[in-house]
């Protein structure tokens, strides 16, 4: 794997071709684990297709025996369509899973190539697909990966991505590639049954999404680059107003391009056809970017949750903004947060803590987030919690703590970069760099606990 490829479950599959590893290792402990293993369906149907050893004389019976073990259970796959499907030889084993798309279920392609797309459409797997549930187009990381890219605008043939259209389970699509999906709508994909959307930097144009494609839309993560928030345009005229009724999770993260520009310049408010959009189920809110001087459309995400009757619960955001009043017109819209993260930026040109912690502190009508019962602070680097001045963090809690109805109940330290296929997990006690100045708020109630990013 590419140091920059996306970590997806797919990748923690058991490879058909690594005879010394998963079900194969298992099979020859024993004859008795062999008899267990074998007759055991569920242990084959998740496996990967990579490129290891292909050209071998056993790579067709491995697949052919790893899928007559799986039986007649739904399988699950991650397919290197690069080194298989662009190979005369190769690409049979791809021919050996289209006869079995009726058990498609969860599907990933790293870097798919015409050849690919091609052989889809000439199985016609379009009505084959009653398992299928969801499918991630993955990229190795870097667009020279990108081995047979299109010489020609897919536009020109609504069939060409046209495979997964007619599929009756389809709800999940993660485009981590070089591909624009979103760009004819109702065309390629079946838009109106599906649930669940991630789209990459490397096609920020897929936030076409938010033009009303996917109405059903209940949790959606979108990569932006700076030049794409000049153009996003949702809406036919400021009139318009877009519901995305069922929407619940909504994550944007701003990147820039290149990444060693200086701090941006560009207006913020190219971005506002954001504002016209409703979510009125929404419960968790990510606003983030790549670099601490990057800006973040704060004060537009303020007015568009002004005009959604939601109770939002969570809320994440990280960034520069050049007026201070854009995050505390975003916390005013957010009253119902219980759950507030705020990255930690120790070097930055504004340095949010230094700005929000200190506002968490109102009375009153005054009182921002004032059912918070979580703060989570979040930081890019380990060693950085050890910089941070707690004196105002340690006094907010215990403002906060006086009154019974606005207390903060459990500090959430999490470190390092939030990483794809990555979790924070929990910390010994005893790692703990512990706020000891609230030792008696923790004897009263208080929960404080460090997390790190582990792999799952």
């Amino acid at each position: 794997m590419a140091p920059g490829a996306d970590l997806t479950e797919g990748r923690r599959w058991p490879d058909v071709f690594d005879y010394e590893n998963g079900p194969w290792a298992i099979s020859k402990v024993c004859s008795s684990w062999r008899r267990t293993v074998t007759a055991s369906p569920e242990v084959w149907r998740r496996f990967m297709l990579g490129t290891r050893d292909l050209g071998s004389k056993g790579q067709f019976s491995a697949l052919e025996t790893w899928l007559r073990y799986s039986r007649t259970s739904t399988i699950s796959f991650l397919i290197y369509t690069h080194g298989i499907c662009d190979h005369v030889v190769n690409r049979e084993l791809f021919r050996m899973l289209l006869s079995q798309s009726n058990r498609w279920e969860n599907i990933e392609f790293v870097n798919t190539t015409t050849s690919f797309w091609e052989m889809l459409n000439e199985y016609n797997v379009r009505k084959q697909l009653a398992s299928l549930r969801s499918f991630t187009i993955l990229s190795d990381g870097d667009t020279s990966a990108y081995l047979d890219e299109p010489d020609y605008d897919p536009e020109d043939d609504p069939d060409f991505y046209g495979a997964f259209r007619e599929a009756p389970q389809l709800r999940s699509i993660s485009c981590l590639d070089f591909i624009i999906i979103s760009k004819i709508p109702g065309v390629h994909f079946p838009w109106t049954q599906i649930t669940k959307f991630e789209s990459s930097i490397r096609c920020s144009e897929n936030y076409r999404i938010l033009n009303n494609v996917a109405p059903n839309l209940e949790w959606l993560r979108l990569e932006l680059t700076s030049d794409d928030i000049k153009t996003v345009n949702c809406g036919q005229s400021t009139d318009d107003i877009i519901c995305l009724p069922k929407l619940r999770t909504l994550a944007i993260k701003i990147y820039i391009r290149p990444p060693d520009h200086p701090i941006v310049e560009q207006p913020v408010s190219s971005f506002r056809r954001i504002n016209h959009l409703s979510f009125p189920s929404l419960e968790n809110l990510s606003i983030t970017t790549e670099f601490s001087f990057l800006l973040a459309p704060f004060h537009i995400f303020a007015e568009a949750l002004r005009h959604s009757p939601c109770t939002l619960q969570s809320l994440e955001i990280s960034g520069y903004t050049r007026e201070t009043e854009d995050i505390f017109k975003l916390l005013k819209a957010v009253p119902t947060v219980r759950h507030f993260c705020l990255w930690i930026d120790l070097h930055g040109p504004l340095q949010l803590q230094d700005v929000v912690l200190p506002q968490l502190m109102g009375r009153g009508d005054e009182a921002l987030l004032p059912r918070l019962d979580i703060l989570e602070l979040k930081f890019p680097e380990r060693f950085e919690i050890y910089e941070l001045d707690k004196h105002p963090l340690a006094a907010l809690i215990r403002f906060r703590w006086a009154n019974q109805e606005t207390r903060i109940r459990t500090i959430r330290l999490s470190l390092g970069a939030d990483i794809r296929g990555k979790v924070y997990r929990l910390y010994a006690i005893d790692t703990l760099p512990c706020l000891s100045s609230l030792d008696d708020l923790k004897e009263e109630g208080l929960t404080v606990d460090v997390r790190g990013l582990v792999t799952v």
